[in-house]
């Protein structure tokens, strides 16, 4: 069995629509939606936070309500001594 530390980050904001998440963690993908259209960045962000998490051995939490908010976490295992 192994430990893990765990960390999530909820929000009740826009939310992401369900045909939107499957590419929501690939390279320069950004979420087109009339409420995020204004909103700046690379779409690099998640796609290099799942890559770093993986590279740990962990995995992604991911849940989104479209009109309800979602929640972006990671669990990853804790070595121990």
């Amino acid at each position: 069995d192994e430990t893990y530390a765990i960390f999530t980050v909820e929000d009740n904001g826009f939310g992401i629509p369900e045909a939107e998440q499957q590419n929501l963690f690939k390279p320069f993908y950004r979420v087109k939606t009339p409420e995020t259209e204004h909103i700046k960045g690379t779409g690099l962000g998640l796609h290099l936070v799942k890559n770093m998490v993986e590279r740990h051995n962990g995995q992604i939490i991911f849940r989104s309500t479209y009109g309800v908010g979602s929640t972006f976490g990671f669990k990853i295992p804790i070595a121990e001594h």
